[in-house]
């Protein structure tokens, strides 16, 4: 026995505890080590059991956790969703004298949501009801990244992506605050999801049906353009030798796209003329100063974020012009600012709060105070690591799976990430102006996570043969 004995041997298996405890300490002080189990765990869980009903577990796991959440995390509106708020009670009683303010002469297009939260504001004159139904909302996106994610790559990384969807911090947080994003991206993706269905059933009814769903959407938040653009360089794209070889084939294509983007403009036209003819205001959803976004956008101390300093320019288009161009006037500014704003927007997946509100709040649990903003750094580590995984599935899955996203409607959803990556690394970014991609991105790395599943399951076979 002592023959075998060897000092070197008996280090190796004592010291091992050492990295074992600096993994440990690093995950659980950068608050990471909740996520990863709970990442783990996921799936593992739907790996192991079959689970009957799935997909009524999903939607209700999705509105408990949100509803927790608004109770929670009661965050106040402010900034522009008071500012809209405050509009839309306005509007309800026959007081359009807001439209007349800087920040609506500015910027008219935000008319669009104040329709929509004076409407609903008219059925329930609640702000809970507003924050309903963005659960509703957002219960439904998760609910459309199962489907998609199901019929495009399988039920089991559909139901692992579409649980990560469902506890996603970012979407539950977002639940709480009234934005634009909510209503206008579950209508771009039904949008969506009639001109994918398109590629087996061409119907004039779908590309009316996606025309009108988009219409509204970017009536509500004017992000349209990108869903259309991506989908006609989808439609080019995809077109063969066969195709080009039969005009009526092209001829087709054409009409189709041009039925889906004329109800596009029908919507937004017929909701601005409204907004005119009733002088409710004079501009209806024109955006009075296109180059702000870019003002914002180019600023690399900022990272192209808001800066209250660069008001000075707001409002005079000559100076604004000037400022852009100053600010990329060199490719090593340029090239500084698309890393800055790839990683902190593309790939951060950053779980942004209210400046700081929960600093002096705590919480009552079990005889013990827990501070909020211990919470809050808990749930942030929770959301990076479910958001650096979906990155994570999505890169490799691009990586080593083309031929079958290029075989499939997984290609529309990568042309939709890389042209809405490209608009924002021009305009101004925030963390919740990923709210959209998002679900694109859940669903892209469902093809990354099959991968690491299929090499996880291989390497066990291996180590057991």
């Amino acid at each position: 026995m002592l023959k075998n004995f060897k000092l070197d041997k008996l280090f190796m298996k004592i010291s091992i505890i050492i990295p074992i405890l600096l993994s440990l300490i690093f995950l659980i002080s950068n608050n990471l080590l909740i996520g990863i189990i709970l990442v783990l765990s996921i799936i593992y869980i739907i790996r192991k059991y079959q689970f009957k009903h799935f997909s009524l577990y999903l939607i209700l796991l999705a509105i408990i956790v949100r509803g927790v959440g608004i109770i929670i995390f009661n965050v106040p509106q402010t900034s522009d969703f008071k500012v809209l708020l405050e509009a839309s009670r306005a509007f309800n009683l026959g007081d359009y004298s807001f439209s007349q303010t800087g920040y609506f002469k500015m910027w008219p297009y935000q008319m669009g949501f104040v329709l929509y939260e004076a409407l609903m504001l008219k059925i329930v004159n609640s702000e809970i009801f507003l924050k309903g139904l963005n659960i509703f909302y957002e219960v439904f996106l998760t609910y459309f990244i199962y489907r998609m994610v199901k019929s495009l790559v399988g039920e089991k990384e559909a139901r692992i992506v579409s649980l990560l969807y469902a506890i996603f911090p970012f979407s539950i947080y977002s639940a709480t605050v009234l934005s634009n994003h909510h209503l206008s991206s579950l209508l771009s993706y039904l949008s969506i999801y009639f001109l994918l269905k398109n590629n087996k059933e061409d119907k004039l009814s779908n590309y009316i049906g996606a025309g009108i769903l988009l219409g509204v959407s970017n009536v509500i938040r004017p992000e349209g353009i990108v869903i259309i653009f991506s989908y006609l360089l989808y439609r080019v794209l995809k077109l063969s030798k066969k195709d080009f070889s039969k005009y009526t084939r092209i001829g087709s294509i054409i009409i189709r796209c041009s039925i889906l983007v004329c109800f596009y403009l029908l919507v937004n036209m017929g909701v601005s003329r409204y907004l005119v003819s009733n002088q409710i205001n004079e501009d209806g959803l024109k955006n009075n100063n296109p180059l702000w976004k870019f003002v914002l956008g180019t600023n690399l101390d900022t990272c192209g974020r808001y800066d209250s300093k660069d008001e000075i320019y707001l409002g005079d288009k000559s100076r604004e012009l000037e400022i852009i161009k100053e600010r990329v006037n060199s490719p090593l500014k340029i090239g500084r600012l698309l890393v800055c704003k790839t990683n902190n927007f593309v790939l951060n997946g950053s779980l942004e709060s209210s400046s700081g509100i929960y600093n002096d709040k705590t919480i009552h649990i079990m005889g013990g105070d827990i501070s909020y903003k211990l919470l809050e750094d808990l749930v942030s580590g929770v959301n990076q690591v479910i958001y650096s995984f979906m990155i994570i599935g999505l890169i490799i899955g691009v990586t080593f799976k083309r031929k079958e996203i290029l075989k499939s409607n997984l290609f529309y959803f990568y042309i939709l990430f890389i042209t809405n990556t490209l608009v924002y690394l021009l305009i101004e970014i925030q963390p919740r102006y990923t709210y959209f991609i998002n679900v694109t991105v859940f669903i892209l790395g469902s093809v990354g996570l099959k991968e690491i599943l299929k090499l996880w399951d291989k390497r066990k076979k291996f180590l057991r043969d």
